[in-house]
Parts: C-alpha cells; sequence; structure tokens
C-alpha cells in the first residue's frame, strides 16, 4: 500500500479529490451554492483567526455571529435583485427597474469590497473583523451567482482561469524563477512564475471560450483574459501579505500539505470580482 509520506504526492491527491468535487457540483446548481457557502465559512474562519494572531486578539462566540450577519447584511441587496431577476426572468438589458436595481446594487457592493480590501491592508484594528466579512462574502456570493445567472459552462470558465494560472504560476516559478517579485511579501513568487502563469492562464482561457463553449472572442475578450491573471496574482500576494503580518506560513493545516482552504481559494477571491464584470460586458444574459 502506497503511503502518503511524499509532499508532491499529498498535493496531488488533495488536489484531484478537490477538482472532482468541484466539478460534479458544478454541474447542479443547488449542491454548487450548498458547497460554496461551505467554503465560504471555512474562508471566513480562517480569515478571522488570522485577524487574531495580528491583533492579539481573543475570539468570542458573538463576534461570529456579527461576521456572519454583518456578511448577510452585506450580501441580502444582490440576492434579492437576483432573485427578482431569475423569477420574472426577465433580460436585464432590457432597462426599467431590473437594469437600474441590480446594477446600483452591483457597483455599491463591489465598491465596498475594494473598499475593505484596502482597509485590511493598511489597518490593524477590531473593525477588521467587519472589512473582513466583506472580503470574503462578497467573492463567493458572486461566485455562487454566476453559477445561478450565467450557468455551469461560467463557472468552468472561471475554474480553468484560476487553476491555470495557479499550475503554470507554479511550474514556470520552480523552473525559470530567477527574480522575486515582492521579496518582502512573498519570496517564492518570481517574475519569470508570474510571466509564466499568465501566459497559460491566458491561452485556456482564450481556447477554452472558444474550442469548447463556442463563444465568439472579441477585443474584450483579450483584454480581460490579460486582466485575469493579475487579479488572480494579487489575490494571492494580498492573502500572502495577510499572513505576513500575522507571522504564519498557511491560513491553516486543514488540507494538510495544501496548507487552509483560504490559501487554495485566495486567488479566486480577487478573480471572481473581475471575471464577474467580464461576464456581464461580454457574455451578457
Amino acid at each position: 500500500m502506497i503511503k502518503l509520506k511524499d509532499t508532491t504526492f499529498k498535493r496531488l491527491y488533495t488536489g484531484i479529490l478537490g477538482v472532482l468535487l468541484l466539478t460534479i457540483c458544478t454541474i447542479y446548481s443547488i449542491e454548487f451554492s450548498m458547497l460554496f457557502i461551505f467554503i465560504w465559512t471555512l474562508c471566513a474562519i480562517e480569515y478571522f483567526n488570522i485577524f487574531t494572531l495580528i491583533n492579539d486578539y481573543t475570539w468570542k462566540a458573538f463576534d461570529t455571529l456579527s461576521v456572519f450577519f454583518f456578511s448577510f447584511i452585506v450580501a441580502t441587496p444582490l440576492i434579492y435583485n437576483v432573485f427578482v431577476l431569475v423569477t420574472n426572468k426577465a433580460n436585464i438589458f432590457s432597462g426599467g427597474y431590473d437594469f437600474i436595481s441590480i446594477y446600483i446594487a452591483i457597483i455599491l457592493i463591489y465598491l465596498l469590497w475594494f473598499f475593505s480590501v484596502y482597509k485590511i491592508s493598511k489597518d490593524n484594528n477590531k473593525i477588521g473583523i467587519f472589512y473582513g466579512s466583506v472580503y470574503i462574502a462578497v467573492p463567493f456570493l458572486s461566485i455562487i451567482l454566476i453559477r445561478w445567472i450565467f450557468g455551469w459552462e461560467a463557472i468552468l470558465l472561471l475554474f480553468i482561469g484560476v487553476w491555470s494560472m495557479d499550475i503554470f504560476s507554479y511550474t514556470s516559478g520552480m523552473r525559470f524563477g530567477r527574480h522575486p517579485v515582492a521579496p518582502t511579501i512573498s519570496p517564492k513568487k518570481s517574475w519569470e512564475g508570474l510571466i509564466g502563469g499568465a501566459i497559460g492562464s491566458i491561452i485556456c482561457f482564450i481556447l477554452f471560450q472558444s474550442l469548447i463553449l463556442g463563444i465568439e472572442i472579441t477585443w474584450l475578450s483579450y483584454l480581460f483574459a490579460i486582466i485575469l491573471p493579475l487579479a488572480a496574482f494579487f489575490g494571492d500576494l494580498f492573502e500572502s501579505k495577510i499572513k505576513r503580518r500575522a507571522k504564519i506560513k498557511d491560513s491553516s493545516n486543514l488540507l494538510k500539505s495544501h496548507g487552509g482552504v483560504l490559501d487554495r481559494f485566495d486567488s479566486m477571491i480577487f478573480y471572481s470580482i473581475v471575471f464577474s464584470f467580464y461576464l456581464v460586458l461580454v457574455w451578457k444574459i
């Protein structure tokens, strides 16, 4: 019997199981939503554990309730408007109430998300609990809504874009990495890895849409294909900065050699925000 002693094999084994679970759940809307609410919860818990290390703060049960209550308060406008959209089977590009309310909600919530990222990167205070709830809640809600509104094809494209960036960044960095991008935050991340990951992600992103999904490629497709890998990279780098401030290597040891759940979805947190705008502008509904 093979013993899981080798780190590479452990990472491969865990990764394959994770990909299979995500792929199967992607086919079904309800199962996918339940899975990502669960992942959302684990990522939130890991973030708040990191936050307590940064601030030397003792976590209380009331804080947990406050955080999740605040997360769903933030999410409510989008959930309501999407419910109206789906139940009425309206086209948001036809104008009227649906168009105005949905886009105002989306813009305000994403502005709040960007503000939360800025505040997390600058501040070390207890209000960071609430900034963190926005930082985690908005991207995961976006992913769930992408599945409901745009279908499983859009989710697969999101996964392919993020995973190809991670895979090509890792292999390019291991093989050619010489020049660190941010040595004080994450010494192992190199320019060679970033460039290799971006090229691989761009190719996979364009080819999957064109050859597999049969979607027409426009100049906006190429523009977002370039921007999205950068969003994934900065998502990874941002979480590394938070962990650096907490003086830890991984967000948890839940996934053993893979670190924590947040470590596996840090790239997707930034990527999903930009990706949702791409879908609205290019795919539409």
